[in-house]
């Protein structure tokens, strides 16, 4: 509806190319709008589609991976030779951004599996893509916020999350958002 996917690719378009790539996370719907977007932009080498479904796998992949490992090294000790399927390519690779596209489906829910996949993506910039980024109240656009791991500097000049800062400088953010 409102071209956040064509503003997104053109933003992408505008910045000087890198040899890092630009991950795409978004919902199973919407995946196909995505895929005719990114290939009539001519940006398929430079950009890798996700759907949340497929986030969730690479994820699994990863978190199983990173628990093989730590006991690895438990086990190794004991002498077992010991096998596993490689690492989740997703979390090898380092991103120029991540695009949540409709990051309000996503939740805020620190604990929830989507939010922990997308925020352990290696990347250097996150954008988070909504047309209705408050459902309920101006809170849910710091939730969103912290969804993409947002890190701010508090009035004390510690780094912090939007979730972290005290609700006088919360509603601060919002109002200048």
């Amino acid at each position: 509806g409102a071209g956040k996917t064509a503003s997104l690719l053109a933003l992408v378009l505008l910045t000087p190319p890198s040899p890092r790539r630009t991950l795409v996370v978004a919902p199973n719907h919407l995946i196909d709008q995505w895929t005719a977007c990114v290939r009539a932009a001519r940006l398929s080498e430079r950009v890798l589609l996700l759907s949340f479904s497929e986030l969730m796998r690479e994820w699994d992949v990863h978190a199983a991976y990173e628990t093989f490992e730590t006991r690895n090294v438990a086990v190794c000790l004991r002498g077992r030779e010991l096998r596993s399927s490689p690492p989740s390519a997703v979390y090898e690779e380092e991103f120029q951004r991540v695009i949540v596209d409709e990051i309000q489906d996503v939740g805020a829910d620190e604990s929830n599996k989507v939010v922990c996949a997308i925020r352990n993506v290696r990347r250097a910039h996150a954008w988070g893509a909504s047309g209705t980024p408050i459902k309920r109240t101006a809170d849910d656009l710091v939730a969103l916020l912290a969804a993409i791991d947002l890190r701010l500097w508090d009035s004390g000049g510690a780094r912090t999350t939007p979730r972290e800062l005290p609700a006088h400088e919360q509603r601060e953010l919002m109002e200048r958002v």
